[in-house]
């Protein structure tokens, strides 16, 4: 059996944000399993919450996915699929510039990015969690994943 785990000093207070955030949310929502995972590989990350330092008052779940440290899920995910080579600055400009009068420009600002983007159906049992004794996987990428900006970002590179 499968025991929820909370960040040390979690309030019960956080800890129930926590469940409305993590189930309730119909655009990130996990999954429930039974008590017995589905896929012999399940794994389950630890769960917290903190709070958002502009919004003291709103929490944000953390899916500690490199945990346990050495076997962790974040673990697994190669270097090349974690990071990012953004351009340089001075290149934007020359881009405007080159665009001449006239151009417009546009700048767009996801909420909740990462969960705008679908998990593979079969990686889903990997990024998993547990609440209260119910076993739940996501179904979209989350925060914490170390692959998360890589993907997020190859979608956003085809967009435009």
């Amino acid at each position: 059996m499968f025991k929820p785990e909370v960040s040390p000093g979690a309030s019960r207070r956080n800890q129930s944000r926590h469940r409305h955030t993590c189930v309730q949310r119909s655009h990130s929502r996990p999954f429930p399993h039974t008590h017995t995972p589905t896929h012999p590989s399940f794994r389950a990350s630890p769960l917290g919450t903190v709070s958002q330092k502009r919004k003291p008052n709103k929490f944000r779940v953390i899916n500690h996915l490199s945990s346990p440290c050495g076997s962790s899920i974040n673990n697994g995910i190669p270097d090349s699929k974690a990071s990012i080579i953004y351009e340089m600055i001075s290149f934007a400009i020359d881009t405007i510039r080159s665009s001449g009068p006239g151009s417009l420009l546009a700048k767009l600002d996801l909420k909740d990015a990462f969960r705008h983007i679908p998990l593979s159906a079969q990686d889903r049992y990997l990024i998993g969690c547990v609440w209260e004794g119910e076993l739940y996987y996501y179904t979209v990428l989350i925060f914490g994943l170390r692959s998360a900006p890589y993907i997020f970002n190859l979608f956003a590179e085809a967009l435009h």
